[in-house]
């Protein structure tokens, strides 16, 4: 089986770091973050009070972490995770939820704000892997058996759903929206790979975004039923929008003339799309309005940007990599552009100060 990666800093060789535009800067807010101790930093989740959760590394694995709005970090590791905790996803609550890795494989984990932590695993799984929560408490993910894997949704009652897309021989579920809606992605051969949408009464509908030849990965929804991901042709990857009744508008965030590589990875209620693209080895930020216009950044001092997600109010949050290929976690919030809805004559890169970001010193 090939599970598709998508992630940029997964696959690229960190490269030099990008000029900055000469474009007027817009009002923002830009601040970057690791808990203590960390080697590298990824902020995975972002929720609508400005909470933010991931993940960190440091000299003896993989932990937790949450960061409120106010700045303070929690970090946390699931009891019995030996090899790593991954925090992915984190709802209004304030509950987060991901998987964690011990001896045996991959298990699902919920945390409470008040830092309860519940385990589990589908059941007759070899390998749960937990990727969302919706605001009613309700977890997606997939898991593995002994032949493949399908995706699930665990209620906020602990009623776990397994499902499969009619035809798959793997299904991988990513996203869900307060409605009850799943999105993701699914195999029919090793290599061959489309998108679906489950309801909330359990009907799937799968989808291609147009001119898809070699696959259609759908990663994030919102509760308008609007999903976002990427497709690949001939000529590279491409963003797409997926509106709830089916109309597709596809998208990249740099012309023509120059290497077509989108890469969305969450959309808001305002329909405002985060995410990266790619310049040779180089990753840079961007964020798309509802109405198209297109915002690039990058972190700063960074030789690399990775958005992973935007908040209901346009707050973004990822990791940046500096030249030394170490990740730290960030937030950006575009003052003044609620859901990320660009004021008019703005698009096109953001520039930030002449300074130097923490990359100056590691």
């Amino acid at each position: 089986m090939r599970h598709k990666l998508f992630r940029f800093f997964a696959i690229c060789t960190f490269g030099a770091a990008f000029a900055v535009s000469s474009l007027p800067a817009i009002a923002q807010s830009f601040t970057t973050f690791d808990p203590d101790g960390s080697l590298d930093t990824f902020a995975t989740s972002i929720n609508n009070q400005g909470a933010i959760a991931g993940y960190y590394s440091d000299a003896t694995s993989y932990h937790g972490f949450v960061r409120s709005q106010k700045g303070i970090v929690t970090t946390f590791d699931v009891p019995g995770a030996v090899r790593g905790t991954f925090a992915l996803s984190i709802n209004d609550a304030g509950t987060i939820t991901g998987y964690y890795v011990d001896d045996t494989g991959d298990h699902g984990f919920v945390r409470s704000k008040k830092g309860i932590i519940t385990t589990f695993d589908v059941p007759g799984s070899i390998s749960t892997v937990v990727q969302s929560i919706n605001d009613k408490g309700a977890i997606t993910g997939y898991y593995s058996d002994a032949s493949r894997a399908h995706g699930f949704v665990r209620s906020q009652k602990g009623i776990v759903t397994t499902f499969d897309v009619p035809g798959a021989i793997h299904t991988f579920a990513v996203g869900s929206n307060d409605e009850g809606a799943i999105t993701g992605y699914y195999y029919v051969t090793d290599i061959e790979y489309h998108s679906f949408v489950r309801a909330s009464d359990r009907t799937i509908t799968v989808f291609d975004a147009p001119g898809a030849i070699y696959g259609t990965q759908a990663l994030s929804i919102n509760d308008a039923g609007s999903i976002t991901g990427n497709y690949s042709d001939a000529s590279g990857d491409h963003g797409f929008v997926r509106a709830a009744d089916g109309a597709i508008t596809t998208f990249d965030v740099l012309g023509a003339r120059h290497a077509r590589n989108t890469y969305p990875a969450s959309i808001n209620e305002g329909e405002a799309i985060t995410g990266l693209y790619s310049l040779g080895s180089e990753a840079h930020g961007f964020v798309r309005a509802a109405d198209g216009a297109i915002t690039r950044f990058d972190a700063p001092g960074a030789s690399n940007t990775d958005p992973t997600a935007v908040s209901g109010g346009g707050a973004i949050t990822g990791v940046y990599f500096c030249t030394s290929g170490r990740g730290h976690g960030f937030v950006w919030t575009p003052q003044g552009i609620a859901g990320n809805r660009m004021p008019a004559g703005i698009s096109g890169r953001v520039s930030f100060a002449f300074r130097r970001g923490v990359c100056a010193n590691n």
